[in-house]
């Protein structure tokens, strides 16, 4: 589990370092700036509502094709993730630019943050068929046992983003500065350069990791499209779930200013990247736990679930307690005014209250859809997201009268709820055969 854990925990500490960068150097730009990037991550958070499912469906997909010789089939396997790519990119950022100004209005950003985000806006959404290709292509690396290609890529769209954000941000000798446009393009051409790694490992005939690809199989797979769609049903879902609790935590935070946003946006990202060593674990449990259960081996299953839940509740015991008693040292950096600042640490200080049962509720969910109880989770997350989140956000927000900090005890209580679902859940899947 570590050998796993370690690498996707990287990769996805490198995914969240290049959101937390943008926002570290956006934060110089002041809080307006930082409440534009929050609103237009919330938009193309839209298209991860597709992105996603299929990246799920296209890593089972992948590690099934792995799993065995067949050649076809993971020739199969890869032609697809390639037409998806292709497809979404053509398909989503046109969709995205529409959708820009009505969305910004829709969820509360002033006329001023909506023509200040326009150009960052432009190149994030855009640009968007660099994230498809860099995310899709790590699902292809992941499925096919390669997380060390992952990470590689990842360092490499980090490193160019670092390398250019100051740079176009703040302009340079030659270089103007670009102010926010710079930060959407720096984290554009990092994940280009990150994608275009991929590629080339992928068609690259060095260590044959890989079968080529020719047209043909590249027809055959926009025609055999099927299975993965119907694969990628439950992941959509569960991603359309998650996003539209965000987006519903972000209307809240809306109402209490551009202040608040940025709050929210800085506290949530930092405690993204905080959280994802927690993330890698699950996945990685989620990997062993599949694996195992196709080859019939459920007491190696169970022991993968138990140890992933006392590591990431040790890891979210510790962290709940860096986040309590050190606020003000982890958003320091950030250069936030008196107002942002409040409310990102009211922000963090009332999440660590809820931290292990999002650890728990992150590990049951990932195990879960790891064995194929995709549908399970959907209604665990309608319930908690849903049937428990609003509920209690509304109550602690207005009856209780707790402003801000009520959104995200509201948040917390719809985390509990998940916890206890997929808990049970995956008890129930694992209970007659293996004692969980």
């Amino acid at each position: 589990m570590v050998a796993l854990a370690i690498p996707m925990s990287l990769q996805a500490m490198l995914s969240a370092a290049v959101l937390l960068i943008d926002v570290l150097f956006v934060a110089q730009l002041g809080s307006d700036a930082v409440s534009a990037v929050g609103w237009v991550a919330a938009l193309t958070m839209l298209f991860g509502v597709v992105v996603n499912g299929i990246g799920l469906a296209i890593t089972t997909l992948v590690a099934n094709a792995w799993s065995g010789p067949d050649v076809t089939a993971r020739r199969d396997a890869i032609a697809q993730a390639v037409v998806c790519t292709a497809l979404l990119s053509i398909l989503l950022p046109p969709l995205g630019w529409v959708l820009y100004e009505p969305f910004m209005v829709f969820f509360g950003a002033p006329e001023a943050i909506v023509a200040l985000g326009e150009r960052y806006a432009a190149w994030s959404i855009w640009g968007y068929p660099s994230v498809i290709a860099l995310f899709l292509l790590n699902c292809v690396m992941r499925g096919a046992g390669h997380p060390s290609l992952a990470l590689r890529a990842l360092i490499i769209a980090c490193t160019v983003n670092i390398l250019f954000g100051p740079a176009l941000i703040f302009g340079v000798g030659a270089i103007p500065a670009f102010g926010l446009a710079g930060a959407g393009a720096a984290a554009v051409l990092g994940r280009s350069a990150g994608a275009a790694y991929l590629l080339w490992q992928l068609t690259g005939r060095r260590e044959q990791r890989f079968p080529s690809l020719d047209r043909i199989d590249l027809k055959m797979a926009a025609t055999n499209m099927q299975r993965l769609a119907s694969m990628a049903v439950g992941g959509t879902v569960q991603t359309i779930l998650l996003i539209t609790s965000s987006l519903f935590v972000l209307k809240f935070a809306g109402l209490y200013g551009a202040t608040a946003v940025a709050g929210y946006v800085v506290g949530s990202r930092l405690l993204g990247l905080a959280i994802l060593p927690v993330n890698g674990v699950a996945t990685a449990a989620a990997v062993l736990a599949g694996q195992n259960i196709r080859c019939e081996q459920k007491a190696l299953a169970t022991a993968a679930v138990r140890a992933a839940v006392v590591l990431c509740l040790t890891l979210g015991a510790a962290l709940g307690l860096v986040l309590i008693l050190a606020p003000n040292v982890l958003l320091w950096p950030f250069a936030l005014g008196p107002a942002a600042h409040a409310s990102a640490k009211t922000f963090l200080v009332a999440t660590a209250a809820f931290l292990l049962a999002s650890v728990l509720a992150t590990v049951m969910t990932h195990v879960a859809n790891g064995v194929g109880l995709f549908r399970a989770i959907v209604w665990v997350q309608m319930i908690g997201l849903f049937a428990l989140q609003i509920p209690a956000t509304l109550l602690f927000v207005y009856a209780a009268g707790l402003g801000e900090a009520g959104i995200w005890i509201g948040m917390g209580i719809g985390q509990i709820g998940v916890a206890i679902g997929g808990t049970l859940v995956v008890r129930r899947y694992f209970n007659s055969a293996s004692g969980l």
